[in-house]
């Protein structure tokens, strides 16, 4: 039931409240520091789990490489509209081989208002969409990682895919 106050809805409520641009910094600062925590919960154990030994190794390591990463991070943020309008194009684009230079800065933080990815087979809800993107330049490559909703994330981790990135 609405308030007589309330103003009449034109379209659904999404499921989920979109991100704003305001939110960025608090999302840098609260990964950084899930990226750092050592307990049970936090980015490294979260990372390693499920992995040999020495796979696990490496993503503890990188989850701290990662929060030291978004520490320096420039923060970028593409509203609903432009978000739709870089899905689109990029449907078109060739497969490309992303480069230090064509970056904007050697670490970032991208937030979309809306996901990116299709996450539905028919029906049936595969993986978690993808609403973020971080990446670093290191040593002349560059290294990407994608983010989800951490309730979406968390969904799709427990049904044993590994494929939609981490949680936010």
């Amino acid at each position: 039931m609405t308030s007589p106050l309330s103003p009449p809805r034109s379209k659904p409520v999404p499921k989920t409240p979109t991100l704003q641009a305001r939110q960025l910094p608090e999302i840098r600062a609260e990964l950084a520091q899930w990226l750092q925590d050592p307990g049970e919960h936090g980015g490294p154990e979260t990372w390693a789990r499920g992995f040999d030994p020495q796979t696990a190794a490496r993503e503890r390591q990188a989850a701290k490489d990662w929060a030291v990463s978004l520490k320096s991070a420039e923060l970028f943020y593409a509203s609903a509209d432009m978000t739709r309008l870089a899905v689109s194009a990029g449907m078109a684009l060739p497969a490309y081989r992303l480069h230090p230079e064509d970056l904007p800065a050697p670490h970032g933080l991208l937030l979309w208002e809306e996901p990116v990815t299709d996450t539905y087979d028919g029906t049936e809800l595969v993986g978690a969409p993808i609403i973020g993107v971080t990446w670093a330049v290191y040593g002349g490559g560059v290294y990407i990682r994608s983010w989800a909703r951490q309730e979406e994330w968390l969904t799709s981790m427990a049904k044993g895919d590994p494929r939609p990135g981490c949680g936010i």
